[in-house]
């Protein structure tokens, strides 16, 4: 890799990860940020190789997870209340959180085409393993192997985001958010 190649992937990098601690600490603070509007979004739709266009894609999405949570707490600043007051907003703001939830299940399915084997489940061997007991005993029966850093990274990123709308889409009385998405998905013939 060249000075100026490597120089420019750094600059990326850095960028990149600037844009999930925004995005992490805009979910803490539950309010909406500059990275959820049209314009940054097409930068991360750009030209990339494969493992970064993923990344790119994957933070794209996410991006719009703090606007999500400060829209539910407009919307029902109570969460123990229903949301009554204004049944078309809810209902507005189910649909987005559905979509995003079809968003995250749309970018899961491609990154398998990506990545076939990039992650797999494995069964902890205790001779091996750093995930032991002081007995010997596995602390865990099987654990995840990623073929490589970066789609650990991406997948993780994947399944805070996933679980973060699923416990959403709880607290919305939407427990069937992933079969809305997929349903929606199958109508839009993406999936």
């Amino acid at each position: 890799m060249s000075s100026t190649t490597s120089k420019c992937f750094n600059r990326l990098l850095f960028g990149l990860t600037d844009s999930l601690l925004r995005t992490v600490g805009a979910r803490g603070r539950r309010q909406r940020t500059y990275l959820e509007q049209k314009p940054w979004k097409s930068i991360l739709d750009t030209d990339a190789p494969t493992s970064q266009a993923s990344l790119n894609r994957i933070l794209g999405i996410i991006a719009s997870l703090p606007g999500l949570l400060e829209d539910s707490d407009r919307i029902r600043p109570d969460q123990a209340a229903t949301p009554s007051a204004n049944q078309d907003e809810a209902i507005s703001f189910c649909s987005h959180l559905v979509e995003f939830v079809g968003d995250l299940f749309i970018w899961r399915w491609d990154w398998e085409c990506i990545h076939p084997q990039g992650a797999s489940e494995i069964i902890v061997d205790p001779t091996v393993s750093l995930s032991v007991d002081e007995n010997g005993i596995p602390l865990y029966r099987t654990v995840f192997f990623y073929s490589g850093i970066h789609q650990g990274k991406q997948l993780l990123i994947y399944n805070s985001a996933l679980l973060v709308a699923l416990e959403l889409a709880n607290g919305w009385n939407v427990e069937d958010a992933p079969r809305l998405a997929l349903s929606n998905l199958f109508f839009r013939g993406l999936c």
